[in-house]
């Protein structure tokens, strides 16, 4: 999205620059996340799950498929863990603003309290108008780093599969467990099969987006 920034620790100073004071990559909490899905899959006992780091898909399963809620795994998104790091590390009373290209996330955000709550949510191109009014450029600022905890291989999600390879996952399509799909029409054919007696058994990654 910003590839018109030319080194991300600008990108970091141009957000400080606006008055946060810290900056703080969700790659960590995606890490969180990820392990605590390996090991759900690791530990299988028969049941199938359907997850998504994806506000969009996961309310089209609990308004559309309310009999597949059961299904979705029970971990909270990505940013909602980093919430609850923040917080640990740096103290509770933090007001907590998430940054993401997904709009979804704004209703998504409103359902999670203590210390996993979510004080305000920006879009990129709500991001960019807040530098614009406030004459903010990488011209005016200085190098600036993301604060810890740093995360691993993270940053992979926001592309297909890109979770499964954060913890190496096994992504086979002979040998491997989960079926992975992204955008529209290729998230509900796969909820659609995943409904069938005789339909998919196989866990599901999905994302409403192209990635």
């Amino acid at each position: 999205e910003f590839v018109d920034i030319t080194d991300y620790r600008k990108f970091v100073a141009m957000i400080r620059n606006l008055g946060f004071t810290y900056v703080v990559e969700t790659a960590f909490g995606v890490d969180l996340v990820a392990f605590r899905y390996r090991d759900m899959l690791n530990d299988f006992h028969g049941k199938y799950y359907i997850h998504t780091v994806c506000p969009p898909v996961a309310s089209y399963v609990e308004k559309f498929q309310p009999e597949l809620v059961d299904n979705l795994a029970p971990f909270v998104p990505p940013y909602v863990a980093m919430a609850k790091v923040v917080r640990r590390l740096y103290g509770n009373d933090l007001k907590v603003v998430y940054i993401t290209a997904c709009v979804a996330a704004k209703d998504d955000g409103r359902t999670f309290k203590d210390d996993g709550r979510i004080d305000g949510i920006l879009t990129f191109v709500e991001l960019r108008e807040m530098f614009k009014a406030y004459g903010v450029t990488e011209f005016n600022v200085e190098f600036s780093d993301f604060d810890p905890p740093v995360g691993r291989k993270g940053g992979l999600f926001p592309i297909r599969r890109g979770m499964l390879q954060a913890v190496d996952i096994n992504q086979e399509l002979l040998s491997g467990d989960i079926i992975s799909a992204n955008g529209k029409g290729d998230f509900l054919q796969s909820i659609a099969e995943f409904k069938k007696e005789t339909g998919l058994r196989q866990h599901l990654d999905l994302f409403y987006c192209e990635g």
